[in-house]
């Protein structure tokens, strides 16, 4: 995708995590009889649409390249070699005219902040058509592009035929299944071709397809990955068209595992510990844990649902739920004051993957019951005391959480002072190594985020909770105490995520009025994250597809998200100056795929994070360097409004 590079009545704790690690919020909320615990997972029912067909292949003076022009007119982008780029391309198509720009750019440039240089080696050029008056045929007329010397190549054509596919993709044990959906059906059955990933060996197949439907079969040696390209031809306003359909096969999904889970201890505060042995062994390695707790009451036959909490759970990782959510349930049953007749149980709990968009990886088979040991039973009597005021009333420390003391944070900060500094930190989105907002007249007070991990960064293709992960581990390296953030793109969300799952620097700030702003953040995902991310790793360029990114990723990552933590968020966004008299766009191979109005990475309608605070839309200026409009963090305007206002 780009450059991406950042309700509820909830509550924070603390989950205790292994020493030096990050500290994870513990999240919490009422539970809802009926609703589903915790977030979707992102590759179940995996969307996919079209509006374009797209086209590989090898282009050379002895053979021309081949593909057919649909509808009666429409817009492309035709990507060939920097080398093919140097000696020219020219396009040529029977009853049609066509206009080659002149302006390049590079194809897979749209990736990140600044274009990694990898990029600069596939060249591509627009392309715009319109067929004769004199032809009247309505399946398409040939075209081919020229080339001077030998290049691989891809053509995508938008024809102005109203016809966008949507279509949906399950797994099963045979495969993954593909269904358009809506009741459209292709003229015949639909064609799957396969490219795999550069230096990769693995492509897919497919055993079995029909007008609406066709399966991905998995190869028992390689399991499934590769791109898989379908193809369907379509009838729409009297015209054929042909639509493709790109889908990054994986290798299937384990069924989630046994988790385990010990309940449950309560502590000296009156709270609640519950433990996970074994759950995560890696010492880099975290599990998105959601669990519904209960109280167990004599003469009922099921649990009572008292609360919903999520936490990250890192290795040797508990959870502690604030005890005031029991207080109140027990206050609500008539039972303050007695330890009988009562007890504690996890109902239901599930461990998801963060970097694999929220997969399912373990589920507990059995509710869990409370079993103290002996010595521990009078604990009982710091959940059945009558609930405080402050309780009664949902505190804002059980919304907000109780902050780690200055010993915990002493314990994994080491050496860093806990009198240190407060700074804004500038962060760069996906794909991209260095911020790439200008410094000097424009930010004071900050530091630029880099790769804690790497001394010499490239280009990042990194998940939400990796990424924020990161962030934490910088400003920690940098004697950072509080903190704002100032981030473009993917940059945002990261900045959001950290501030909802772990105890950070954003959680010290103090001066100023906005703690996080973010500039052209794909909250709502992109489809480039799917779409060209997948095509470009077919060429070795770009970084690769992202699922926190991806629509369907960005909406199981935004549905856990609070309001709370939404309401500190403030976001702008931008898109190119389009005039009526000329085809405009900031990226030419984006702007295929996406629905104006744009940045050439993001869109304005996927930009916005419900709950947060939209700080404005502004036209001609482009996601990032080498696209027709001004980079959109250059504007000096909003860069001083940004440096002014941020809360660090």
């Amino acid at each position: 995708m780009t450059c991406f590079p950042p309700t509820l009545l909830l509550l924070v704790s603390f989950s205790f995590q292994t020493a030096n690690a990050v500290i994870s919020k513990v999240l919490s909320e009422p539970a809802w009889p009926g609703k589903p615990l915790g977030a979707p997972s992102s590759d179940s029912n995996l969307p996919i649409s079209s509006s374009s067909a797209i086209y590989f292949g090898e282009c050379s003076p002895a053979s021309p390249f081949h593909f057919v022009l649909y509808g009666r007119d429409g817009v492309g982008a035709i990507g060939v070699s920097g080398t093919a780029n140097e000696k020219g391309i020219t396009v040529e198509a029977t009853g049609a005219e066509t206009h080659l720009g002149s302006d390049t750019q590079p194809f897979f440039g749209f990736s990140g902040s600044v274009p990694a240089q990898d990029d600069d080696n596939f060249i591509g050029y627009a392309l715009e058509y319109i067929l004769h008056e004199s032809v009247k045929n309505t399946d398409g007329v040939p075209a081919q592009v020229n080339c001077l010397v030998a290049t691989p190549i891809i053509v995508v054509m938008k024809d102005k035929v109203d016809l966008e596919i949507h279509a949906e993709l399950t797994e099963t044990d045979e495969g993954e299944v593909l269904e358009i959906l809506g009741g459209v059906k292709a003229q015949d059955r639909l064609t799957g071709s396969t490219k795999g990933a550069k230096n990769s060996n693995s492509p897919v197949f497919f055993d079995f397809a029909s007008e609406d439907k066709i399966r991905i079969k998995r190869d028992k040696e390689n399991n499934g990955r590769g791109i898989a390209i379908i193809d369907g031809y379509f009838y729409s306003d009297g015209y054929m068209v042909r639509r493709t359909l790109i889908h990054e096969s994986k290798p299937k999904k384990e069924k989630p595992g046994n988790m385990p889970v010990k309940c449950c201890d309560i502590t000296d505060d009156g709270d609640i510990e519950i433990t996970f042995p074994g759950l995560v062994n890696g010492e880099d390695d975290a599990l998105l844990v959601n669990l519904r707790l209960g109280l167990s009451l004599n003469g009922q036959e099921t649990a009572t649902e008292v609360v919903d909490a999520s936490s990250m759970i890192l290795k040797g990782g508990t959870m502690l739920v604030h005890g005031g959510w029991i207080r109140n349930a027990i206050g609500a049953a008539s039972l303050e004051g007695t330890t009988e007749g009562w007890d504690i149980v996890v109902i239901e709990a599930k461990a998801s993957d963060p970097e694999d968009g929220n997969r399912v990886v373990a589920v507990m088979k059995e509710p869990k019951q409370n079993s103290l040991p002996a010595n521990q039973a009078q604990k009982k009597e710091k959940l059945s005391r009558k609930p405080s005021k402050d309780e009664l009333t949902v505190s804002d420390e059980m919304k907000a959480g109780k902050k780690p003391t200055v010993e915990q944070r002493s314990k994994r900060l080491g050496q860093r002072r806990l009198s240190g500094s407060h700074k804004k930190i500038l962060v760069h989105g996906y794909c991209a190594a260095k911020n790439p907002f200008p410094t000097i007249g424009h930010f004071t007070d900050y530091v630029e985020f880099s790769d804690p991990d790497n001394a010499n960064p490239g280009p990042s293709n990194w998940s939400h909770d990796t990424f924020a992960r990161k962030i934490d581990k910088f400003a920690d390296q940098q004697g950072l105490i509080g903190c704002g953030c100032i981030a473009h793109s993917q940059g945002g969300a990261a900045c959001l995520h950290l501030y909802t799952y772990y105890w950070s620097c954003l959680d010290d700030a103090s001066s100023g009025s906005r703690l996080i702003q973010s500039l052209g953040t794909p909250y709502q995902g992109s489809a480039l994250s799917g779409n060209l991310a997948a095509i470009g790793s077919v060429f070795g360029a770009g970084c690769g597809s992202n699922t926190d990114l991806s629509e369907s990723g960005a909406v199981s990552w935004l549905s856990n998200i609070p309001s709370w933590a939404r309401s500190r968020v403030h976001y702008y966004t931008t898109s190119f100056e389009d005039n009526w008299w000329s085809y405009d766009y900031c990226h030419l191979a984006t702007d295929l795929f996406l629905s104006d109005p744009e940045d050439g990475a993001t869109e304005k309608g996927r930009g916005q994070l419900p709950g947060g605070n939209n700080r404005g839309h502004k036209t001609g200026q482009c996601h990032t360097t080498g696209m027709r409009d001004a980079p959109q963090y250059n504007d000096g305007g909003r860069n001083s409004e940004m440096n002014t206002y941020a809360q660090y």
